[in-house]
């Protein structure tokens, strides 16, 4: 079957990838990296790599077919190659992958039923030592990515969340 991405906002639609699946989760999301890389690949032929990507893999909720355990499997995966393909590119030095799960599902932990992982990669991540345990809400994501990319804050909202300092490092980043 043929697989359309959709938007009914004209700006929007112009910057899709045109055949990256919609929400389905009998979409494994290997087929959703392969598509994403070929139109990577592309734009890193041409220097013409996005300053700013949404990617969508939805197998982490697992509730399609085969079982939950491949599902987790199939996403962790993917998830990796992406990291794996950005980070072995030209455009490294100067990136920062943002990872959010949808939410917390059925796996509730001790402190908050709101609790998800989320996840900071780049070569400015502070990498070691300890664990930080600040606060951060998916406004201060977004903030911080607003203050990456030099953006204005788009509501009251993550205009007063703080961006995630704490997660990055000060100045440039240590050789590997």
């Amino acid at each position: 079957t043929t697989v359309q991405s959709h938007s009914s906002v004209p700006a929007v639609y112009n910057h899709l990838i045109a055949n990256f699946p919609q929400f389905d989760m009998g979409i494994p999301d290997q087929f959703r990296v392969d598509v994403w890389l070929q139109d990577f690949r592309k734009d890193l032929k041409a220097g013409t790599v996005p300053a700013f990507s949404i990617l969508w893999i939805t197998d982490d909720h697992t509730g399609g077919p085969p079982t939950p355990e491949a599902q987790q499997a199939d996403n962790d995966l993917a998830v990796g190659r992406i990291i794996d393909y950005i980070s072995h590119s030209k455009v490294w030095s100067s990136s920062a992958i943002f990872l959010e799960e949808d939410d917390a599902q059925n796996g509730v932990d001790h402190v908050d039923g709101h609790r998800s992982p989320g996840y900071v990669v780049s070569p400015y991540a502070v990498q070691g030592g300890h664990t930080d345990h600040t606060y951060y809400t998916q406004i201060n994501m977004t903030r911080t990515i607003e203050q990456i990319l030099g953006l204005p804050p788009m509501n009251q909202f993550d205009l007063v969340a703080s961006p995630m300092r704490t997660s990055f490092v000060k100045g440039t980043p240590p050789a590997d």
